[in-house]
């Protein structure tokens, strides 16, 4: 296989002659932590494995979080550093499906066990109160993920 003048393998000669014509573009490098990226500032998270399944997040304005588990860590990260309501769903091998979850008010819900695909389907759709805004963005879920809503399925 022909290689050009920088011992890049090409296809044929004329592509590898025709990349010792062309100059290669500058690639933006990507920006460094801490540093402003367009309006939005950018930080960072620490995430420390205890070895036992729970977790010690340290942020870089000072504070620490401890989550019982992956996905509480995962979602308190997400509260941290985006607005908005996010979720974080698990297939556990012997445990079935799981959620958790964070809204505006940044409290972490979870985890949630669910039976089946449909379950989870019907959590997350109680979750973005999605019957309420049919097609078009979040629509908050106030309140939701509360036990007093368990509907026996575990969400």
């Amino acid at each position: 296989m022909p290689t050009d003048s920088k011992g890049k393998f090409h296809p044929n000669h004329q592509l590898a002659h025709a990349a010792d014509r062309m100059p290669m573009p500058d690639r933006p490098k990507p920006p460094a932590i801490g540093k402003a990226v367009g309006d939005a500032s950018v930080s960072h998270t620490t995430l420390h494995d205890h070895g036992d399944g729970t977790f010690h997040l340290e942020h870089e304005d000072g504070s620490s979080t401890e989550s019982p588990h992956i996905g509480h860590a995962l979602m308190s990260m997400a509260s941290k550093h985006s607005d908005g309501m996010h979720m974080h769903v698990h297939q556990h091998p012997t445990e079935g499906l799981k959620t958790h979850h964070v809204g505006d008010d940044g409290q972490v819900q979870g985890p949630h066990d669910h039976a089946n695909i449909e379950a989870l389907k019907d959590h997350l759709g109680k979750f973005f109160n999605e019957e309420e805004h049919e097609g078009g963005g979040y629509g908050g879920g106030e309140g939701y993920g509360s036990s007093a809503e368990d509907d026996g399925m575990g969400i």
